[in-house]
């Protein structure tokens, strides 16, 4: 992969208006040539373009890309979020010459049914990595491979929802669904930890025990050191079940923070804002 080279800081108060036609742009020259690619061993119509979005959970982006021939970062220094990126792209695309569709879906929608989530919790009392959302394991992976597979066969499909706000903040899915019932362009997968994959065995010890893995950090408060080895392992584990999802992405647009530090200040601000809207309880996956 080429170097990346930084993009000019957007302008203050644009609404990400600069991040978006940066990133809008940067897909639709991967369409081009994941068509052309198509074309040439094919002869149907091409399946969608997914389009992976990570970056940490509150974080988003003020700065453009870095462009890279396969994927972009996104530098952020303020908190604009994945999601709200995300629910600019597909009126920038459809406004493009070739009035790209697209259709969205988080990973947050996939998270397990409410008594699903209550379930792992009881399954795993001591893991509090598990006692909310947000970790792998506290989602339907299974659901989540059927709804991209539909997508990618062009099949009309019902993407779910998740509400957050039922169960006093634990969430729930939603009754209501957002209806796809034809073949799109683009598909955007949203997620903190799109594309991840899980360590090697034994590594999480091998960190865990290290005394001189916390200065290798750009934060102050390591995160790893407040639950056991087996509780992580047990996520790691889970986390490989996640490569169902992220098989068929064909590039990532990444929202790198400066410094791991803003993810602190991202989530307090998430977490103020929904307390101000009534959801006391959001879990680590809000």
């Amino acid at each position: 992969m080429m170097t990346p080279t930084p993009a000019p800081a957007a302008a203050k108060g644009d609404n990400g208006a600069r991040t978006v036609a940066l990133v809008g742009d940067f897909i639709q020259t991967q369409l081009a040539s994941h068509r052309k690619t198509w074309s040439s061993q094919h002869s149907t119509p091409p399946p969608p373009l997914l389009v992976g979005v990570q970056g940490p959970q509150g974080c988003g982006a003020s700065l453009g890309p870095h462009a890279g021939p396969c994927s972009s970062s996104l530098t952020p220094r303020t908190c604009a979020g994945k999601s709200h990126l995300t629910s600019l792209l597909p009126p920038y695309l459809a406004k493009s010459a070739h009035a790209i569709s697209t259709a969205s879906l988080s990973l947050d929608d996939l998270y397990l049914p409410h008594a699903g989530l209550a379930a792992l919790a009881a399954a795993h009392p001591t893991n509090t990595l598990v006692h909310g959302r947000g970790q792998p394991g506290t989602h339907d992976v299974a659901l989540g491979a059927s709804v991209l597979s539909a997508l990618r066969h062009g099949a009309p499909v019902a993407l779910p929802v998740f509400d957050k706000s039922l169960f006093s903040g634990q969430g729930d899915r939603s009754a209501l669904v957002v209806p796809v019932p034809e073949r799109v362009d683009v598909v955007i997968f949203e997620g903190w930890m799109m594309g991840f994959g899980p360590l090697a065995s034994g590594e999480i010890e091998k960190r865990w025990s290290d005394p001189a893995f916390a200065d290798r950090l750009d934060y102050d408060l390591p995160f790893l050191k407040q639950h056991s080895v087996e509780d992580l392992e047990f996520v790691n584990q889970e986390l490989a079940k996640y490569e169902a999802l992220w098989k068929g992405i064909g590039c990532f647009v990444m929202l790198r923070p400066e410094s791991m530090e803003y993810v602190w200040q991202w989530r307090l601000e998430v977490r103020l804002s929904l307390r101000h809207l009534m959801l006391p309880s959001c879990g680590l996956g809000c």
